[in-house]
């Protein structure tokens, strides 16, 4: 309370939320939070947790309230989604262009009276309006240039500056960082099964909540079938979903994921029939030798491009197989032998 007897405002400054939604409640209900009080978020508030469409409307839903850009908002603003965003996009549905226009409006930095919030770093010696937005951020580019400077050092070593620095971005599992009163580091690995840690401004107190769950590890098995799906995998060359199959298997040791195993299953079964379709048309083709005629079978044939690839080049069945270089390049070919043949063609 203040002189007057009315709730003090403070800044609640916390650190990387992940999607943890129900640890943000709880933390801020352990912290006695009001409405008076401005929440400040270092970043990364969204991705990897379970519930990161909670954590953007409950920041939305408050004037005032602050969420600077960390690397994954970057991500999402630079539409350089891996997989964490992906499930945050999944999980947002209709709601993602929304948040994609919030988050354009977030900023790098925060200066309060008692200090200054960023997600990832300061570069030393450089004045704050002057730093470098991939640093602040701690994006990949902003890593390198930031080593390109402190060298062997963590930048929060080389830190001289007379009013404390609060920043989240690396994870610190056995508690905060606090150096010299002067850097707060306070991600603590909430996504991860850790602690979702806050400063509590003026005073600089610092309080956590343990994570109910390793986050990260759950929510990345839970997206896994859908994610993988709707995305990536059917535009992969066949030898680089060979070795994401060989990482995969490597990783549980005897057995890849279920959902992959699957689709590679099914994958590999349309490939080895469309290329029996495509030798069959080879040497009906083949047998074909006026050019006339040729042209006039050819043409109506669902494969026809390739025939006449191998009219003029003598393409053989392992060029075809580079024809069909992506399981979509193979689904496509299949459609086409499908909706020449009626039931036949490929399997479904």
């Amino acid at each position: 309370m203040d002189s007057l007897g009315q709730p003090m405002k403070r800044k609640i400054v916390i650190g990387d939320i992940h999607g943890c939604f129900e640890e943000l409640q709880e933390l801020l209900e352990r912290i006695g939070f009001n409405d008076d009080d401005q929440v400040i978020s270092v970043g990364d508030a969204v991705d990897r947790g379970p519930d990161s469409p909670g954590v953007i409307r409950f920041f939305q839903s408050r004037p005032g309230s602050v969420v600077l850009v960390g690397n994954h908002e970057r991500k999402h603003l630079r539409n350089c989604l891996s997989y964490s965003q992906q499930i945050t996009r999944a999980q947002l549905g209709k709601e993602y262009a929304n948040a994609l226009a919030w988050m354009n409006t977030l900023p790098y930095f925060w200066e309060t009276e008692e200090a200054i919030v960023v997600h990832a770093a300061l570069a030393p010696g450089v004045p704050l309006l002057e730093q470098r937005p991939e640093i602040l951020c701690g994006c990949a580019s902003g890593e390198r240039m930031l080593q390109e400077i402190t060298g062997e050092h963590e930048w929060y070593e080389l830190y001289h500056g007379t009013k404390p620095v609060i920043f989240g971005h690396r994870g610190f599992p056995d508690g905060p960082l606090k150096r010299n009163g002067l850097v707060f580091g306070i991600d603590t690995n909430a996504c991860r099964g850790g602690f979702l840690t806050a400063v509590v401004l003026p005073e600089f107190q610092i309080l956590s909540v343990k994570a109910r769950a390793n986050y990260w590890q759950r929510t990345a098995q839970e997206w896994r079938g859908l994610i993988y799906g709707r995305t990536a995998w059917n535009s992969l060359p066949w030898d680089q979903l060979a070795l994401l199959r060989k990482r995969l298997v490597d990783k549980v040791k005897e057995r890849s994921e279920e959902d992959f195993d699957a689709y590679w299953a099914a994958m590999q079964d349309l490939l080895a029939d469309l290329l029996r379709q495509t030798e069959v048309a080879f040497t009906k083709i083949d047998a074909v030798s006026d050019p006339r005629a040729f042209a006039l079978v050819a043409k109506e044939h669902p494969l026809a491009p390739l025939l006449f690839k191998r009219r003029r080049r003598m393409l053989g069945l392992e060029d075809a197989r580079q024809v069909y270089s992506t399981p979509a390049k193979a689904i496509a070919a299949c459609a086409r032998m499908r909706n020449d043949q009626g039931d036949g063609g490929c399997p479904n």
